[in-house]
């Protein structure tokens, strides 16, 4: 055998190496480095806090059906060309979503004839406040002004 052929033997054995096989080895031997448990620890904690929150949302989280308010800015009324826009808000109180969500703005003026104005929300979340406009034809702030919501969709 010549020279040049024992020598790469040798390298393929790992002798003469400098030493790259027993590093490898060495790491494998020593288990886990810090770094290594530390990734371990934050991940798990990661984890378990994911896990623990969806839990809890699951059995604590509200289940209350839409509640639904509507309410009137009569501060905010303003008069343009000969008619009147009342801001109306309106109000989840619920912790579901109500679709579809219908409110009705009924106004008795003065001269005791009924005016109504109708609009629609798409959607309401729990919680959620939106806003819609009534338009008039006679001021609000001079009637009997009665503003509710008449009906919604549970999805």
């Amino acid at each position: 055998m010549t020279e040049g052929q024992s020598r790469g033997r040798d390298q393929e054995q790992g002798e003469g190496n400098a030493g790259g096989g027993d590093q490898t080895a060495s790491s494998h031997r020593g288990g886990r480095s810090m770094a290594e448990w530390t990734t371990l620890g934050i991940s798990l904690a990661i984890l378990f806090g994911i896990a623990g929150l969806v839990t809890y949302l699951y059995l604590a989280g509200g289940a209350q059906p839409p509640i639904i308010t509507a309410e009137p800015k009569l501060d905010e009324l303003r008069h343009d060309r000969g008619a009147y826009y009342l801001p109306v808000e309106v109000i989840n109180q619920g912790d579901e979503t109500a679709e579809g969500v219908r409110v009705e703005a009924e106004l008795v003026s003065e001269s005791g004839s009924p005016e109504t104005a109708e609009f629609t929300l798409l959607f309401l979340a729990g919680g959620e406040r939106a806003r819609g406009t009534a338009v008039f034809s006679e001021d609000p702030s001079k009637g009997d002004l009665t503003v509710r919501a008449i009906s919604f969709q549970e999805p």
